[in-house]
Formats: C-alpha cells, sequence, structure tokens
C-alpha cells in the first residue's frame, strides 16, 4: 500500500520536461523585471471578457515594433510592443489599453514560438460612434485609416484620386457586431471611398 502511495504523489508532482522549461523561463524573466528601469506603471489594460474597465496594471516593457517587410522601426507614436512578465498572461486581439493619453488596440498577439508574453499595439486614432437599436450613444475607439487597392487612378468628373478605401479597426465586441451595412455612423467617409470593418 505505501509503495501505491508514493507512485501516486509522484505523478501529482511530475514535471514534464515542457513544464520545467516554462517554470525556468518564468524564473528568468522575473529576474529581468526585478533589476529594470524601464518598467511601466502607467499602462491600463482593459478587463476580459472585453468589458472597457480598466483597472488592471499589468508588469510590463513597452518597445517597439519593426515591420516585416522593411526591417525597419515603424512610427513608435503609433505602434508599440508589450512585453509581459508573466508568460501566461492573455493578451488577445481586440484588447484595448490605455497609456500615453490614448486608447491602443492589439493586433498582434503571441504566438508559440516566443519565449515570452508579448502582444503589438496601435494607437487608436479615432472614435466609432453610432446609435443603438434603443436609441443609445455607442463608442469605441478604433483606427480609421485610408488604404489604396489598386495602382490605378481613379477618375471622377472633377477630380483624379487614387483608388482606395477606408479600413475601420475596431474591437469585435457584443455591441460592435451588430453594427449592419449602411448603419449610419458619425464620421467623415472621402467621396467614392468604400469603408471596410475589421474586426480584431
Amino acid at each position: 500500500m505505501g509503495k501505491l502511495e508514493f507512485y501516486s504523489n509522484y505523478l501529482q508532482n511530475a514535471k514534464t520536461p515542457n513544464q520545467d522549461w516554462r517554470n525556468l523561463q518564468q524564473e528568468f524573466v522575473s529576474e529581468m523585471f526585478e533589476n529594470t528601469t524601464i518598467l511601466r506603471t502607467d499602462l491600463y489594460e482593459e478587463g476580459l471578457p472585453f468589458d472597457f474597465d480598466f483597472k488592471s496594471n499589468p508588469e510590463c516593457w513597452v518597445g517597439t515594433v519593426i515591420d516585416v517587410t522593411t526591417g525597419l522601426t515603424k512610427s513608435a507614436d503609433d505602434y508599440r510592443s508589450l512585453y509581459f512578465k508573466n508568460l501566461e498572461h492573455d493578451a488577445p486581439r481586440g484588447r484595448y489599453y490605455k497609456w500615453n493619453d490614448n486608447y491602443w488596440i492589439v493586433y498582434e498577439t503571441t504566438t508559440d514560438l516566443e519565449t515570452i508574453a508579448t502582444c503589438n499595439i496601435r494607437r487608436c486614432n479615432n472614435w466609432l460612434k453610432w446609435l443603438n437599436d434603443k436609441g443609445e450613444v455607442i463608442q469605441y475607439p478604433c483606427v480609421i485609416e485610408n488604404t489604396l487597392t489598386s495602382a490605378n487612378a481613379q477618375v471622377a468628373k472633377v477630380i483624379t484620386q487614387a483608388n482606395s478605401h477606408i479600413d475601420i479597426i475596431v474591437q469585435g465586441n457584443e455591441e460592435t457586431l451588430k453594427i449592419y451595412k449602411n448603419l449610419r455612423i458619425n464620421k467623415i467617409v472621402h467621396n467614392h471611398c468604400e469603408m471596410i470593418i475589421k474586426y480584431i
């Protein structure tokens, strides 16, 4: 009977090589965070599931983002990366952060190849506002950008302009997923441009 108890205890406490590596990696990252001067204390993240409530203040570093196509740093005013102390930190796409007097949205999150929990965030440059079925004003931070779709110019009677459409990047949540085609949204839409909403 004693041998079975020993074996049962062993199974409960046994670690796989993966678990053992993650524990060692967490100790290493924790030590790095203890001996640093770049720890952010002014960054707040939205609660999960998405609730637009910014009470949590995760231990993290803020870095720059490298464009994979050019190898150059993207504008630090609009693109940043976050590196979290906790290797299990969850930063799903669409999560909002408040930092540096702006709202930021996660557009790229941690992959299995990374040894630290990280995500890329983009600064929201506008607000998406509309009326819901009850007549209430709903608004969420978003990114609005003009995306070129063709190298050929678009010719109208009055002007010649580039073929493009407007992309709106916003969190896909219970409210925004109710947006339907041709819903009047309180924003300026350029003439001859198609508006495409990208939920993340």
